[in-house]
Formats: C-alpha cells, sequence, structure tokens
C-alpha cells in the first residue's frame, strides 16, 4: 500500500515545531516523529513590535534544521506556517524572505480565521466522538500562547467564533510590564475577566454543556498536575479542584513538583486560569481533550486534499459558514426572507452559467454568503449600505474562509450598491485572479437582486436557459413585476459586459 510522508512546521509564538506524518490511502495519519524547539518570538513582538536580530538568527538556525530533517525523511511535500508572533510583528515581510533566503523553506503566515479553521479541521479525525459531543451546546476553548479563541457549537454546527487577547505567552509579557510583585494570578484573573465579561456579554449562548480545551499547555496541566495523562474527558469539579489547589505554586515549584520544563511550567497555570474562569462562567460539567494541534490540521488539509480521508472524517464548513453568515445577519437585523430568497437565486443562475463564468464549488459559497450579507449595512447606516457591509464582513472573523476569500466575499457585497472599478483592483483583493472573480461575482449578485427588488418574493418559480446569446429568465408569477423588469434592465448592460450575454425575463402567468 502506498505511503505518504508528510512535514508540518508550526512557526509558533513560543516554540517551533516539526512533525512527520504517514499516511496511506485508507485514511490513516500517524505522528511519526516529533521535534521541538522553545523560542520566545511572541516575547519579541509582543513587547517590540518586531522580531529581533538575534531571535531571526536562531528561528533561521532552527528552521535549517528542520529542513535537514525533513530531507532525511524524504518527505513527499510539507506545509510551514506561521501565527500570532509573524503576523502581528512589523517587520514579518523581512523576516520572511530571511528564512526563504537562509533555509529554503516557505513560511505562510496565517489569519488567526486560517489558523483556527485549520486546526478545527483535525478535530474529527483525531476524535471521533466530535460530531455526536457537538450537537449539544458546547464550546471549543483554544487557549494558545498569543491569544484565545472561543468557538460555540449547537446542534452540530458552528454558530459563532471570537478571539481574545488572552494568551499565556502575552498576559506574561503583560504581568512583567507592570512589575507586580503581588499575587500575580488575582492581577492574571482580573485581565481574563475582563475580556471574557465582553464575551459573554456580545456572545450568542451561556447555556454551555462541554468544553472542548485545546492547546499543548492545558494537555500538560491535565497530564502532570492532574495525574491523567490518558484522559480524553474529565469533570469539571476534578479541574477546578486541582487548579485551586495548585493556584499559588511558583514556576520553580510546578516544574520540580511536575517535571515539567521552567519555560512551559511559568505558562500552564496562566492558561489553566483561563479555562477555570470559563468553566465558571459558562457552567460546563465536562471537559473533552482532544489532543489536536496546527500540525494535525496541517496533516489533515494535506490528506483531505490528496483524497486520502473518508467523508465522514472531514468537517464540512460550507455548512458551517453559512449558518455563521446567518447569525451575522441576524444580528444585524437583515431582511431574512428577502436574503434566503437572493441566496437561492443568486446559486440557481450561478449553476446555469458554468461555461460563462468558470468559477468552482467555492466561489458559489461566496456568492451564497453575499446574498445573505449583502444588506447588514443598512444596520449602521441606510444610504451606505455597501460600505457598512463591506466594513462588517471584514471585521468579523468566518471559519472556513482564507484572508482572500473573506477579501471576495466583502468586496462582492460593497460593489452590490456601488459603482465597480475595472480598471484598479481593491487593496484587499491580492490578486488580478480574485479581483475577476469579484466581478463575476458582483454581477450575478446584481442580477439576482434586480429579482426580488420589492423585497416581496413575488418570484419564486424560475427557470434559466442560454440561447442565442440571452440569458433567459423564465418566471411563473400571478404579481405584478414590472419594478423586476424595471431593475434587471438596469442591471443588463454590466452583466453583458461582463459575461458577454444578455439577461431577459420572461413571465408565465400573468396578472
Amino acid at each position: 500500500m502506498a505511503v505518504k510522508l508528510f512535514a508540518a512546521v508550526d512557526v509558533g509564538s513560543f516554540e517551533l515545531e516539526l512533525s512527520i506524518y504517514e499516511m496511506n490511502l485508507k485514511g490513516r495519519i500517524a505522528c511519526i516523529d516529533h521535534v521541538r524547539h522553545v523560542i520566545g518570538l511572541g516575547n519579541d513582538t509582543y513587547r517590540d513590535g518586531v522580531i529581533s536580530k538575534e531571535m531571526l538568527d536562531e528561528l533561521c538556525a532552527t528552521l535549517s534544521g528542520f529542513n535537514d530533517i525533513m530531507q532525511g525523511y524524504h518527505v513527499e511535500a510539507y506545509r510551514a506556517y506561521a501565527t500570532s508572533a509573524l503576523r502581528e510583528a512589523k517587520n514579518r515581510v523581512i523576516v520572511l524572505d530571511q528564512i526563504k533566503v537562509r533555509t529554503g523553506l516557505e513560511v505562510t503566515v496565517l489569519s488567526n480565521a486560517e489558523q483556527r479553521y485549520l486546526t478545527y479541521s483535525a478535530i474529527p479525525l483525531w476524535m471521533p466522538s466530535f460530531k455526536e459531543v457537538v450537537e449539544q451546546p458546547c464550546a471549543i476553548v483554544d487557549v494558545g500562547y498569543g491569544s484565545t479563541q472561543i468557538s460555540l457549537y449547537d446542534k452540530g454546527l458552528l454558530i459563532s467564533t471570537q478571539n481574545l487577547g488572552l494568551g499565556a505567552l502575552r498576559m506574561q509579557s503583560t504581568l512583567e510590564e507592570f512589575s507586580f510583585t503581588g499575587d500575580v494570578y488575582n492581577l492574571a484573573e482580573e485581565l481574563a475577566d475582563n475580556e471574557l465579561d465582553t464575551f459573554w456579554r456580545y456572545g450568542e449562548s451561556k447555556n454551555i454543556k462541554r468544553i472542548l480545551a485545546i492547546g499543548d499547555c492545558i494537555l500538560l496541566f491535565v497530564a502532570k498536575v492532574m495525574h491523567m495523562p490518558k484522559a480524553q474527558v474529565i469533570r469539571s469539579e476534578d479541574f477546578i479542584r486541582t487548579y485551586m489547589e495548585v493556584r499559588k505554586t511558583s514556576a520553580n515549584d510546578m516544574a520540580t513538583n511536575y517535571g515539567i520544563p521552567e519555560e512551559y511550567a511559568k505558562l500552564i497555570l496562566p492558561v489553566a486560569m483561563i479555562y477555570y474562569r470559563f468553566l465558571n462562567n459558562s457552567g460546563a460539567t465536562e471537559i473533552y481533550l482532544p489532543g489536536v494541534n496546527l500540525s494535525d490540521g496541517m496533516a489533515t488539509e494535506y490528506a483531505n486534499k490528496q483524497k486520502l480521508l473518508p467523508a465522514a472524517s472531514v468537517n464540512d464548513f460550507a455548512k458551517e459558514s453559512l449558518e455563521a453568515a446567518r447569525r451575522i445577519r441576524n444580528r444585524y437585523m437583515g431582511n431574512a426572507d428577502h436574503s434566503e430568497t437572493l441566496s437561492d437565486i443568486a446559486a440557481l443562475l450561478f449553476d446555469n452559467m458554468k461555461k460563462q463564468h468558470g468559477l468552482g464549488k467555492r466561489s458559489r459559497l461566496l456568492l451564497q454568503m453575499a446574498a445573505i450579507l449583502h444588506d447588514c449595512g443598512k444596520f449602521i447606516n441606510m444610504s451606505l449600505p455597501g460600505e457598512c457591509s463591506y466594513c462588517i464582513v471584514k471585521s468579523t472573523e468566518i471559519l472556513g474562509l482564507s484572508t482572500q476569500e473573506q477579501a471576495i466575499l466583502a468586496n462582492v457585497i460593497r460593489f452590490n450598491t456601488i459603482a465597480l472599478p475595472f480598471d484598479e483592483k481593491p487593496e484587499d483583493v491580492l490578486t488580478s485572479e480574485s479581483y475577476r472573480t469579484v466581478i463575476k461575482l458582483t454581477a450575478i449578485l446584481r442580477l439576482a437582486n434586480a429579482l426580488d427588488r420589492s423585497h416581496r418574493q413575488k418570484i419564486r418559480d424560475i427557470r434559466v436557459t442560454l440561447k442565442d446569446e440571452q440569458l433567459q429568465i423564465v418566471v411563473d408569477s400571478k404579481s405584478d413585476i414590472a419594478l423586476e423588469r424595471g431593475m434587471l434592465a438596469r442591471k443588463a448592460d454590466f452583466f453583458a459586459q461582463v459575461f458577454g450575454i444578455v439577461p431577459v425575463l420572461k413571465q408565465k402567468r400573468k396578472l
């Protein structure tokens, strides 16, 4: 049986990790080697805003060693991703260039949404009960070195996600900056509560039954401090009791008592404290430990693209992205009936124009999301719905979308109501190909919007055919569709410029 070797390189805020995975055609993925090097990239970034020369030298030397190991294994492919420390570094462009020149490795900086999406995508593969667990109200709490991501699930779907500026390394840097010499954990809990209180104020639900805890530090806490090395589910009351017992323990004593490297020991209790404060607010009774990390997500992503995974082990973020769009729309009091009708019409037009637009299923998803979210900006300013909707979408994390996909989505919504500059692409749309996608999806969205211009869903039964360079849209409606007919005529020129076909509206049943 063919076996593939894949390498995952995680350039994190506190450590560099290399994981070598073995995978086969039966969907088996196993980590066969793992190398970790502690390096405080986040200390530089969170304190000074840049990666220092000394840190860059250490970073490149370590990654060069990782590259030697990869070549020794003869891996077929690798992915090297960086997270918040490089994402927030002002000199990240220089750092990435030096890494490429000095090590030969191509490192990609992930957005926060991309980072969490990759990690979450690995959970169903490593935790077979995942889909059952998230049928009830559940929170994935991912406490990292730079930040904490809290994602709420209900009825098997991701309903909201928020990133909080709570991370072990960032919190430690803040405490050191304050030169605090009293009860460190009282101050840390105040910092955590400030973020968590805001989350609960704007969160979707407090009825959390279970928590999925992700992160190396929480695994160390459970394995070493709670003496549960193979635990996958623990009771919240046991976690809280253990935390309260060791809360006053110094990092030196933690390292000595539990056999934990000191550099990790000083971060374990801040991480445990964040979970403790979350448990106090949520009332969750169980904590699940999937034991996955970003490297597992990289391996899962690669295996999925190579079609090595069974469908049951792959999380479908397309459905969750649509549900997330609906939640955002509802938060800003968008017109649900109109936007759902618009989404259906836009998808129908898209499906009947495959030869004309040449786009794939991801573009179809973005079009449907654009239809759902196109008027959410009216909540802020009814005179500037496009610009305000654009700002909302750009500022809201939507797991499952890449940074570029989110930019495409936001710009399609923006140009639904304002003139689109053919000769100059928006700054946040990185490539000409992406901008062509924006133009095509905008033309389809505008046409679909014209077919429900009254917001009264007059048109329900629609048949679309291509004939003699015309896109014939035949509708079955007893209503007066003069407004829709007139608006479609307005949109026809732009649509024809983009696709080379003229939209024509025909009504089967008249008044």
